[in-house]
């Protein structure tokens, strides 16, 4: 067996002792975050923290893949996503967010957004080309994808969706 493949099963053992861990839209995902959430009103109340000052958080997100690891910070003037591989071919995946704070309803929209893009690794097991640099999708369709993860899809739109072109290189900011 792979180093990545013992590393991979050891990130999912371990995420599946976790029992408190949030169900996302896909019933295969699941994920707890390491800061709490500004719907999180009563782990804030014992904190003392408003839930005003929740503007970044990091979480580990389990597909039926792998582990991932996801920082996602609030305040942007326009939805980003960056993401590359880490050692052991560990998926990171760092998100901007317009929204003033962060929380479930946020973060599930990041997730939705990140599978929806079609980035390697978060829809299925697969090999990274070019020793882990990974493509990324244009900054129109990260900023469309944002707009519509999470919506009611209806029949017509329901392909709309699905990643269209090619990917570009590097990081991707939509344009205001």
């Amino acid at each position: 067996m792979s180093l990545y493949n013992r590393a991979r099963r050891r990130r999912l053992r371990a995420f599946d002792t976790r029992p408190d861990t949030y169900v996302g839209p896909d019933p295969s995902w699941r994920w707890w975050n390491i800061h709490p959430l500004s719907d999180e009103t009563d782990l804030l109340e014992r904190v003392g923290q408003p839930p005003e000052s929740c503007t970044s958080v990091d979480l580990f997100w389990r597909t039926e893949a792998d582990v991932h690891f996801v920082h996602i910070t609030a305040g942007a003037t326009s939805p980003s996503l960056e993401y590359f591989v880490r050692e052991r071919r560990l998926l990171e995946i760092a998100a901007q967010v317009p929204e003033p704070h962060i929380d479930r309803e946020t973060v599930e929209r990041v997730l939705a957004t990140v599978f929806l893009l079609g980035i390697p690794g978060a829809r299925a097991r697969r090999n990274f080309p070019n020793g882990g640099q990974i493509s990324a999708p244009g900054p129109v369709k990260v900023a469309q994808i944002y707009a519509e993860a999470l919506q009611p899809a209806d029949e017509d739109s329901a392909d709309a969706s699905e990643p269209d072109d090619a990917p570009e290189e590097g990081s991707v900011e939509a344009e205001a």
